[in-house]
């Protein structure tokens, strides 16, 4: 027996449709406008950030597209639901990934700075 949600139940994930729609919209522009700005500054390490701001987009577009299903169709509101949530996960565990990346990058960028002003504080107390 298929599970079919409600017409209000609808309204609500159509609701997060039109969200998902808009933010993976404003995410695509913001990785444009960081493209370009890479390119014409001539530094290619900042197209790491908006290569995965566009692999977010079509995670979230997916997830919308799963969404939208699940209005549109009949038969098949778990399924569709379910291919919702497995996009939803990819995105969490891509932003899991790069906020472990950006602690480490921090982590390591603090104790080069400490290593770096210990030896300049240590070679002026040898002076």
């Amino acid at each position: 027996m298929d599970y079919e949600f409600t017409p209000e139940q609808n309204k609500v994930i159509s609701g997060i449709v039109v969200s998902a729609k808009v933010a993976s919209g404003c995410i695509a522009i913001t990785a444009v406008w960081k493209i370009v700005n890479t390119l014409k500054d001539a530094k290619m390490t900042g197209l790491v950030v908006p290569v995965f701001m566009f692999v977010l987009v079509g995670w979230l577009w997916k997830a919308a597209a799963a969404f939208d299903r699940v209005v549109k169709t009949e038969g098949a509101d778990q399924e569709n639901l379910v291919v919702a949530f497995e996009e939803l996960r990819k995105i969490f565990k891509g932003l899991r990934a790069a906020q472990i990346v950006l602690m480490v990058i921090l982590g390591l960028a603090i104790i080069v700075a400490l290593a770096v002003a210990g030896g300049t504080l240590g070679a002026m107390m040898h002076h």
